[in-house]
């Protein structure tokens, strides 16, 4: 066989069983880049615990301790403690051999390799790249206002009674619309009707006997509707018969879910984490809930803010978050001051590659 000849077939002996039998993703290089941390006691000189950060940065880590003739392990993923002293089958002294496939293939059963060591999903990020220039373009145009939203028929108008306005007004409600018929148009030929987008779907509230009737007239769970009706109508467009109890985001482990209120956690970036490891194909509409002063001593929980997110993992295994609430764009360091103790309700929708925002011509957003 010629030299050039024999030089392509080893080429293809080394190429192709790579291709076919690729590793876990787990495997991927950045398990290789594990920096650990050993904390040594002053008085004895010897370990007495190990941080390891698999990750680039300090955001996603896991802590170590001897236990008997294994270990003990934490795991921090965005501030959230989410394994708290798992027992793992490995000995203190292959720890501190500091091979971190060691410790994956010994915790495999006790811990979400999966989530903890998510890819990259490119052709999602690219899809949201586009989509968020194209917001981030209109930004500018938009400021704020009072109750307002624009139409089927593309006029700004007054949600509780639909009269118009010569002015485009849009409140916040209205702005996670504008975005959701960036999505919708483009499949539909028209704009989402408002009156569909107000249906309620709690006409009594569950579990709180004091909350007669009447408080409803403040309709308490208007924003938590809202994005109810908004994904409905985004993810029927591919799945006509979809339900809600389909598109919202019930279960998360390590936090527990309420029909009123979603999660009792601000943790949103470890929820956006979560989320874009497991669903990497979705975005998510948020509605925000807290107590506010209803009679006397008595509170009301009420969803008064909406937003939208966009969630990736980035190259690195990172998270990656498009955050858009009021009409602006928010840091991830300034998601959780505005989130604060408020409870989160997410709607998730499966992302699209049309998209195309309504027009924007002196839009105005509700500051709520």
């Amino acid at each position: 066989m010629p030299k050039s000849n024999r030089f392509f077939f080893l080429l293809f002996l080394l190429t192709v069983p790579f291709c076919v039998t690729a590793a876990p993703f787990f495997y991927n290089s950045v398990s290789y880049n594990a920096l650990y941390k050993t904390e040594i006691n002053e008085e004895t000189g010897t370990p007495e615990f190990c941080t390891v950060y698999f990750k680039p940065g300090k955001s996603i880590y896991m802590r170590i301790f001897p236990y008997e003739d294994r270990v003990k392990a934490d795991v921090v993923v965005y501030g959230q403690r989410i394994y708290n002293r798992t027992v793992i089958p490995i000995s203190w002294e292959k720890i501190l051999e500091k091979n971190f496939e060691d410790i994956i293939d010994a915790s495999r059963a006790v811990i979400d390799w999966d989530l903890l060591l998510a890819a990259q999903n490119k052709a999602h990020t690219r899809n949201i790249q586009t989509i968020t220039e194209r917001i981030d373009a209109a930004l500018p145009e938009i400021n704020l206002a009072d109750n307002k939203a624009m139409s089927e028929k593309g006029k700004w108008v007054d949600i509780p009674d639909g009269s118009e306005y010569s002015r485009a007004l849009v409140n916040s409600f209205g702005f996670v619309k504008w975005i959701g018929d960036g999505f919708y148009k483009p499949a539909t030929g028209h704009l989402m009707n408002l009156n569909d987008l107000v249906l309620r779907h709690f006409e009594k509230a569950p579990n709180n006997n004091w909350l007669i009737k009447e408080t409803f007239k403040r309709n308490p769970y208007f924003g938590m509707d809202w994005i109810k009706n908004i994904g409905l109508k985004l993810n029927r467009l591919s799945v006509p018969d979809v339900s809600i109890d389909e598109i919202e985001v019930r279960s998360l482990p390590f936090y527990g879910f309420t029909e009123t209120a979603g999660f009792d956690t601000p943790a949103l970036r470890f929820v956006m984490y979560y989320l874009a490891a497991k669903e990497p194909s979705r975005f998510y509409f948020i509605s925000y809930s807290r107590p506010s002063r209803w009679d006397g001593d008595r509170t009301l929980l009420e969803h008064s803010r909406t937003a939208v997110a966009f969630p990736s993992i980035d190259y690195r295994g990172l998270l990656n978050i498009a955050y858009y609430e009021n009409g602006k764009k928010f840091s991830a360091e300034e998601i959780e001051n505005r989130i604060g103790d408020a409870d989160i309700y997410l709607i998730g929708v499966e992302l699209s590659t049309l998209f195309h925002l309504p027009p924007v011509k002196n839009l105005s957003i509700l500051y709520r």
